[in-house]
């Protein structure tokens, strides 16, 4: 079988871009618990270790282990405390920043627990908690926790969109909840790669517009179903299960390519294995933390961004698909798929895939 140069090209090109890729997911997900106390802000953070390692350009895991290991975190112990000074404040009314005092910072698992203590001199014109993590490695990094103001406890979600939190005034409206829920769904679509890998990887044989539709329809259907179970708490499979399974679904995706193209029945194959993909989501989802009070609202919302994502990379990935059947089949007299672009795609997704199940299974 002779592959076109312009094929080859294009399948190189995207091997150069496999180290990018390979990081399936990459939240920038820091926690956090706010509790005031007239003048006194306390927060209690959890970071992962991956994303300070990242930020700092640091080592804080022995070689081959997931656990934060203590001595090299006291070795990088004023880098990050330098850091959080720079992303992580509480300002008075007039812009005057609250003095800031730190405990210990302590290894947590894969991550690392320190608490924050903010002392206001002039609280009563109101104070702003401002927080900008992560943001500078991963524009779609949050910080989702919890805010205790006397018996009032409300839900905290921080990204680039809305960094700040006015922490003497009642929660935000149920229409900033939506958009912030709509935005990390989408945003989650956007660096989820392995999602992406699995969807396309569905699409490869599509054409017509028809197919698309039943495979994406099933394709949601069945991660928005198993989304809701877990997030409600009915049913839940454990994040280290689910995320290998998960690239499994990708591997499966992209082996069917090379021995079927009948894309009719591709949407059953987008239901069955959408249903392992929602539970990755309600794992996200989970990690962002939810509301007690907006339970709904948040899960339909997130669902929301996800679909809208979704929409937008297939817009996306289905002209350049038609634009290379172009480029590759224009002399034959009419623009049909060629197997060799399915065939060497997939064989990329299936790369991925192999990478995601070692990592997971056995480099995590």
């Amino acid at each position: 079988m002779k592959f076109p140069p312009k094929l080859l090209g294009c399948l190189f090109g995207l091997l150069s871009c496999f180290p990018l890729l390979a990081t399936a997911h990459d939240p920038g997900v820091s926690k956090v618990t706010l509790e005031v106390d007239g003048g006194t802000v306390l927060a209690d953070l959890l970071l992962a270790a991956a994303d300070v390692e990242r930020a700092l350009g640091v080592s804080l895991r022995p070689e081959g282990l997931r656990k934060v290991d203590e001595a090299h975190l006291r070795k990088i112990l004023n880098p990050l405390l330098d850091y959080l000074r720079r992303h992580v404040a509480v300002r008075q009314a007039d812009g005057s920043p609250c003095a800031l005092e730190h405990e210990e910072p302590q290894p947590e698992d894969d991550g690392i627990w320190i608490s924050l203590r903010w002392s206001c001199n002039a609280p009563e014109g109101g104070l702003l908690y401002r927080n900008t993590l992560f943001l500078e490695i991963n524009p779609q990094a949050l910080q989702v926790g919890l805010l205790l103001r006397g018996d009032d406890l409300s839900q905290v979600l921080l990204n680039r969109e809305t960094p700040e939190l006015k922490l003497t005034e009642p929660p935000p409206p149920r229409s900033v909840l939506i958009r912030q829920y709509v935005f990390s769904g989408t945003g989650h679509i956007f660096i989820g790669y392995d999602h992406i890998a699995f969807l396309i990887a569905l699409l490869l044989w599509a054409t017509r517009l028809w197919p698309v539709v039943k495979i994406v329809t099933g394709f949601t259907v069945a991660h928005s179903l198993t989304l809701s179970c877990a997030v409600l708490g009915w049913f839940r499979i454990p994040g280290e299960v689910i995320e290998p399974l998960i690239a499994a679904t990708i591997m499966y995706a992209a082996l069917e390519n090379f021995f079927s193209s009948d894309i009719h029945r591709r949407w059953l194959t987008a239901f069955l294995l959408g249903l392992l993909h929602g539970f990755g989501f309600a794992g996200v989802l989970q990690a962002y933390g939810l509301p007690e009070d907006e339970l709904a609202t948040a899960l339909i919302s997130f669902n929301v961004g996800v679909e809208l994502g979704q929409v937008a990379i297939i817009l996306l990935a289905m002209p350049l698909l038609r634009g290379v059947d172009w480029l590759l089949t224009r002399k034959a007299g009419a623009v049909t798929r060629r197997r060799e672009l399915v065939w060497s795609l997939s064989g990329v997704v299936l790369l991925l895939g192999v990478y995601w199940l070692v990592e997971r299974l056995w480099l995590t």
